[in-house]
């Protein structure tokens, strides 16, 4: 029973590592892409526009800061919302047409 609980973990360890690799890919090729877009439209993105408020006043720069990460974390929270929602009426039709329940 231990040999199998062995081979899980290492099975597990080595998913976690892909999985960590994947998100840093995916998280450079998006901080990359963003940069190429915003260099090629020549567009400020919302860290540079921050940082120029703050070369003026730096109250004003931390409000902003401030309020983007407000929006973003309630955005956040109504998309996760809604999926829930919309995921446990699926769920509960599912139950009701006698279908699977997992």
């Amino acid at each position: 029973m231990s040999g199998a609980c062995g081979v899980g973990s290492s099975n597990s360890l080595s998913t976690r590592r892909s999985v960590l690799r994947g998100a840093a890919v995916l998280c450079v090729a998006l901080v990359l892409g963003e940069f190429m877009i915003s260099s090629l439209l020549n567009y400020n993105t919302l860290q540079v526009a921050v940082d120029q408020v703050g070369q003026r006043d730096a109250p004003v720069s931390v409000a902003v800061s401030l309020a983007a990460l407000a929006f973003g974390f309630v955005l956040l929270f109504v998309v996760t919302t809604l999926g829930f929602r919309r995921r446990r009426a699926v769920l509960e039709d599912m139950q009701v047409e006698g279908g699977p329940t997992s």
